[in-house]
């Protein structure tokens, strides 16, 4: 199964259901459009995260982003879930509640995901940038 990893707590936020569009400011992963892919939760935490977040997620989700964010803390260089990739497309403004940052004034693609499945328990793996392979062994993937 094809694969890519992401900073702390943006693959929880995923994995919980918070951020539905993944956004990147290159076009590199065009290509997994119309596949299941793996996230996996890098061991690097983004600081600023929270703030990005808070400032374009609309008000009743900010216990839940807390408590996802909490959640993330433990969950480093970890396989949390996968989902479909369903489109890829250039963002906008409009865009930033479902991406959890801010969308305008930066050039941003976005991967727009579904069918999110967590990982449970998340397993272990060993990602880097880019798109790599991940071999989950039959793991159970729990909807």
């Amino acid at each position: 199964m094809k694969a890519i990893t992401l900073w702390q707590p943006w693959a929880t936020w995923i994995a919980d259901g918070l951020k539905v569009i993944e956004t990147r400011t290159h076009a590199r992963f065009r290509c997994l459009v119309g596949h299941r892919i793996a996230i996996h939760a890098g061991r690097r935490w983004d600081d600023t995260a929270i703030r990005a977040a808070m400032w374009v997620s609309p008000v009743g989700w900010w216990a839940q982003l807390k408590q996802s964010t909490q959640r993330a803390r433990s969950v480093r260089g970890m396989v949390v879930c996968t989902a479909t990739v369903r489109d890829f497309q250039v963002l906008h403004e409009g865009h930033s509640p479902a991406a959890l940052i801010n969308c305008r004034g930066t050039h941003r693609y976005g991967l727009f995901l579904q069918d999110v499945r967590p990982v449970v328990p998340p397993v272990p793996a060993r990602g880097h940038q880019g798109i790599w392979q991940w071999n989950p062994q039959g793991q159970e993937i729990v909807k």
